[in-house]
């Protein structure tokens, strides 16, 4: 349980965005768990970045909350800061085929529409259910694609070294792997940039129609915690 002296600090520093004992249920995809002792919610990168800087300065250990699949939270509880990203602006770039995105934007909304606007590349993320934060800690993939092979460049807060663009390169990605899962609380994905290429809006519909298909086929409806084993 946080303490009063914890409480104070927090409402002196977020004011009325923080709220205590607030169930946290609703935000996962298993819609399992109990509450949050302390919840921030981040409307922006930016308000991320500002949360984040802060909660580090009190030495407050927190955890980014997104879409909250592959993610199991205990009936218990949470006893740190969880800070709800809710950070999603997406732009897209018909010059140089390619998307931004905020971190709490869903990874799967924003491969279907890229296909909707022509664009190809995505389609392997078109059933992805999680955020592009979590796609970026987690290096998401199927059907032979991946986050990594996507990925143009990650906006990051370093708790150390402060805002920072990031390449694959930097993040060392691996199968369903990278460094920020590696090593968590190192920093946070405040937004991230994908490549993409035009294409043919059947051939792409196509291919996103049987992916989504697929995942129909083999994957539980409903709520559940979406697919968290590694292929062997």
């Amino acid at each position: 349980m946080i303490s009063s002296r914890r409480m104070d600090q927090l409402e002196a520093r977020f004011a009325d965005r923080v709220e205590f004992n607030q169930p946290l249920a609703k935000y996962t995809s298993a819609r399992v768990g109990g509450s949050a002792d302390v919840l921030l919610t981040a409307q922006s990168a930016d308000e991320l970045a500002e949360m984040a800087a802060g909660l580090w300065q009190l030495e407050l250990p927190f955890i980014v909350l997104g879409g909250g699949s592959n993610l199991l939270i205990s009936d218990a509880g949470v006893r740190d800061v969880v800070i709800l990203n809710k950070s999603r602006k997406v732009q897209f770039d018909a010059s140089v085929p390619s998307v931004w995105a905020e971190s709490g934007s869903n990874f799967g909304a924003i491969a279907r529409q890229a296909g909707r606007k022509g664009f190809s590349g995505l389609e392997w993320a078109a059933g992805i259910p999680g955020t592009v934060g979590g796609a970026v800690v987690g290096n998401a993939g199927a059907h032979d694609g991946d986050t990594a092979g996507n990925l143009i460049l990650a906006e990051v807060l370093h708790h150390t070294l402060g805002r920072q663009m990031w390449s694959s390169e930097d993040l060392k990605f691996d199968y369903r792997t990278s460094r920020l899962k590696l090593q968590p609380g190192e920093a946070v994905v405040l937004a991230a940039s994908f490549s993409l290429t035009h294409g043919q809006l059947p051939a792409i519909k196509e291919k996103m129609e049987e992916f989504l298909a697929f995942r129909k086929r083999t994957q539980p409806p409903g709520a559940s915690m979406g697919s968290m084993f590694k292929n062997p």
